[in-house]
């Protein structure tokens, strides 16, 4: 489980890179499997002297995600990120990475559902 709270009080917790970093911080800490994904990440960001690009931070959540056979993220105050539409774009992919296996949940913004 990994929880994230994008804070309207901290920029740098308004964005959705942010909830991908904390992520990956919360993950590994809670599994040895994680190792293997963090090495990689570290050597492509040459061994640290760089800091990781966002299709590397993504693969190795995504990494992360599929070793694992159940994962809950929760997410709060949603309302509060500055780029919501890379952030709907990102947990879509994450939706993809295998199907019925991690499961998000929303504390905060909930979208009016129309046609019911």
């Amino acid at each position: 489980m990994a929880y994230f709270y994008f804070d309207f009080n901290d920029g740098k917790k308004q964005r959705h890179e942010s909830l991908i970093r904390s992520l990956i911080v919360q993950l590994s800490t809670q599994n040895e499997k994680y190792t293997e994904a963090l090495h990689a990440l570290y050597s492509h960001s040459q061994s640290g002297k760089y800091q990781p690009s966002y299709d590397g931070l993504v693969g190795t959540l995504q990494s992360m995600l599929q070793s694992y056979p159940k994962t809950y993220i929760i997410l709060d105050a949603l309302d509060e990120c500055t780029d919501r539409e890379e952030l709907l774009t990102f947990l879509q992919e994450v939706s993809n990475y295998n199907v019925g296996k991690e499961r998000v949940q929303n504390s905060g913004y909930q979208p009016k559902r129309t046609g019911y």
